[in-house]
């Protein structure tokens, strides 16, 4: 079979008629392109993105980081005399027990 020349294609593109389309299939494209809101954000949650400056991410960034820091790093002792309950008794915080000596009645 020869190609075609230009004429003999246009004579059958006149002739050429489009199938008919299903009654049904307008409705299919319109929910296709109009989903339901709950679909629109379940679909934005799995593939969306939201633009944010360079400056704030990276401000973000460099606090959770510290943050990170922070968090892993041992708990310093409280600053003062009484800082565990064992050394209460020594450190002047409380009143030292007595030593076995009864107390005198008031």
């Amino acid at each position: 079979m020869q190609p075609l020349d230009e004429d003999e294609l246009r004579g059958l593109l006149r002739e050429w008629h489009a199938p008919l389309t299903p009654s049904s299939l307008e409705n299919r494209v319109y929910d296709a392109a109009n989903p339901p809101w709950f679909k629109r954000y379940l679909r934005w949650l799995a593939t969306g993105s939201i633009r944010v400056p360079v400056p704030v991410g990276l401000a973000v960034a460099m606090l959770l980081l510290a943050l990170a820091i922070q968090a892993v790093r041992a708990p310093k002792p409280a600053g003062g005399k009484c800082v565990a309950w064992a050394n209460l008794t020594h450190s002047g915080c409380a009143p030292a027990p007595d030593s076995g000596r009864a107390r005198r009645p008031s």
